[in-house]
């Protein structure tokens, strides 16, 4: 027991603490009250609840990480779309 405890301490929590509450409370169908309680890290929930918060805080890094590819896709694409064209029809003197 305080074997998961600790890990939904270190590897859950984080997480949860920048989720919205009312994700949290969806999720895990938890009342809106507890589902702040256990964001602020003042409880640990019931371990039936763990499975649930952690596919949670998986979902919400996966998306962070597409989220980063894309706009990492996007600022360099608008960089390469900015920058001259080398070589070509017409291509310069070399």
């Amino acid at each position: 027991m305080k074997r998961e405890q600790e890990r939904f301490r270190k590897e859950i929590l984080p997480t949860l603490a920048l989720t919205p509450v009312s994700q949290i409370s969806r999720a895990s169908r938890l009342s809106l009250l507890y589902a702040s309680i256990i964001r602020r890290g003042e409880v640990i929930p019931h371990p039936v609840h763990y499975g649930t918060l952690a596919a949670l805080v998986k979902m919400i890094a996966e998306a962070k990480a597409v989220r980063r590819e894309s706009d990492f896709s996007t600022k360099h694409k608008a960089e390469l779309d900015a920058a001259p064209q080398v070589g070509g029809a017409g291509g310069g003197n070399l």
